[in-house]
C-alpha cells in the first residue's frame, strides 16, 4: 500500500481563509435581512477583523524576532 504524505499546513490554512471569505463575501453581496444582523454594519466590521489580524500578526512577528529564542542559537553557545 502506498504511504499517504501528511496533508499540508500551508493547503490547510488557505481553504480555512478562503472559506471564511467566501462566507464574508457572501453577506457582503447579498445584503439580506437577517434579524441579529439587522443592527450590524458588516463594513465596518470586516475593516475592524482586518486591523485586528494585522496588528495581532506584528505583534507575533515582533515577539518571535526578539523575544523568542531560537533552539539553533542555543545549540551553538553550548
Amino acid at each position: 500500500m502506498k504511504e499517504e504524505r501528511p496533508p499540508c499546513v500551508f493547503c490547510q490554512r488557505v481553504r480555512i481563509f478562503a472559506g471564511l471569505a467566501i462566507v464574508t463575501v457572501a453577506l457582503l453581496a447579498t445584503r439580506t435581512d437577517i434579524v441579529f444582523l439587522s443592527d450590524i454594519d458588516l463594513n465596518n466590521l470586516f475593516f475592524k477583523f482586518v486591523v485586528a489580524m494585522f496588528v495581532g500578526l506584528f505583534i507575533w512577528k515582533v515577539v518571535q524576532e526578539y523575544w523568542v529564542v531560537d533552539k539553533e542559537d542555543k545549540g551553538e553557545k553550548d
